[in-house]
């Protein structure tokens, strides 16, 4: 992701549930990055 001029590393986690619809969206940045 590019924020105010800064690249941030982002990680998704997507879980499905067994109809293999999206049951929860987690996102991580690396928090060092935003300052």
């Amino acid at each position: 992701i590019n924020f105010d001029g800064k690249i941030i590393d982002v990680v998704d986690i997507i879980i499905v549930n067994q109809s293999q619809l999206i049951s929860k969206i987690t996102a991580y940045l690396d928090s060092k990055q935003v300052q």
